[in-house]
């Protein structure tokens, strides 16, 4: 029986496929099975995974109709035999010691979940996306979960028994945010261990699902995205589920309004509607307990569409601006401070005033 069993969805990846299964296949940590769901991929995927099959007794490959990302992932978690789970995007690779690392620190800690970090790689530039993990000590692992805002599947290991209960979430974009929830429901405070090592590389293609459906969310209302939707589908299974307290609740506020505030940053085409402002406002803005952990001057977007669409807007247009101009004030304000020409001012005003009683 492998230590790790690797799950790997495979469809329309034939560029990329073989430098995952490479990656995944020269990894330091030997003891692992690699899962290779072939989803009725189009193109030569089905060939390459036999290939590897061919070549290597630690690759398992499954074909199937096309179904979808969650339906392969979970046919893998059926035939997985190891003690641990690892899932890995087919046009994503990682780095060498990734498995190691993570094995590693599941021993250290005794830990059901340990979290790594990984790099966006886009077409002319890389961005090291390391977690500043806000976790709480002792609390419920959901507030952890929404507060970190790290949803992928990927750059993680699970234990094999939290994903005995764990259901295919039936829709098209994020199946990872839904699975997570699930996993971290039944998991102790403890048992969860975060670790800012870079072992995973997303691969941001331009043309890739993820990419599209940011320019998707950054043409129209955040309530008509499938990111929404997916956090609606999340509230609900909360509340099912009896883990809607005020902390968790609080803690998915601060996730959906972090969100929601994206597309008014990155288009100035975004349509904003009063209806949508409102359901932020007055549904989640108001129930946040950690709108201080938003960026101060992201958090002044939404209580400022609010009380106008207009206002936002130009609060909007303005806001380098005005962080250009807030930096430079502080600049001067600390040289003046430094020369001591604040303390003669407050001096000398001091002095002006009690003269003139």
């Amino acid at each position: 029986m492998p230590v790790i069993s690797v799950i790997v969805p495979v469809y329309n990846v034939e560029k990329h496929l073989r430098r995952c299964i490479d990656s995944i296949l020269t990894q330091t940590f030997r003891d692992f099975e690699c899962i290779l769901i072939d989803d009725g991929s189009p193109d030569n995927c089905p060939v390459i995974c036999d290939e590897y099959a061919v070549k290597d007794s630690r690759i398992i490959v499954i074909h199937q109709e096309n179904a979808g990302v969650s339906v392969a992932r979970n046919a893998g978690l059926l035939i997985a035999s190891g003690e641990w789970i690892g899932f890995v995007d087919s046009d994503d690779w990682l780095e060498p010691e990734a498995l190691k690392i993570l094995i590693e620190k599941q021993i250290e800690t005794n830990a059901d979940i340990v979290r790594a970090n990984m790099r966006h790689h886009f077409n002319n530039y890389t961005i090291e996306s390391v977690c500043n993990f806000p976790y709480i000590n002792n609390a419920n692992p959901l507030v952890n979960y929404f507060l970190n805002g790290y949803n992928t599947l990927c750059a993680t290991l699970y234990n094999a028994n939290l994903f005995h209960e764990y259901y295919v979430p039936e829709i098209s974009i994020g199946e990872d945010t839904i699975t997570n929830v699930q996993i971290f429901s039944c998991v102790r405070p403890d048992k969860i261990c975060s670790i800012n090592d870079l072992i995973y590389n997303y691969d941001c293609r331009i043309n890739g699902v993820t990419t599209t459906s940011i320019v998707q969310i950054s043409r129209k209302p955040f309530i008509d995205n499938p990111y929404f939707k997916c956090r609606l589908f999340v509230e609900e299974y909360l509340y099912k589920i009896g883990k809607n307290t005020d902390d968790v609740m609080s803690a998915f506020s601060y996730d959906i309004i972090t969100r929601a505030i994206i597309p008014y940053i990155i288009s100035s085409k975004c349509k904003v509607s009063r209806d949508e402002i409102n359901i932020f406002y007055k549904k989640y803005w108001k129930k946040c307990a950690y709108k201080y952990l938003i960026d101060k001057y992201e958090r002044r977007i939404i209580p400022i569409y609010y009380a106008s669409i207009l206002l936002g807007k130009i609060y909007l247009s303005l806001r380098d601006k005005i962080i250009i101009f807030q930096n430079i004030i502080i600049s001067v304000y600390k040289r003046l401070r430094n020369d001591g020409v604040i303390k003669a001012f407050k001096y000398y005003l001091l002095k002006y005033v009690l003269r003139s009683k």
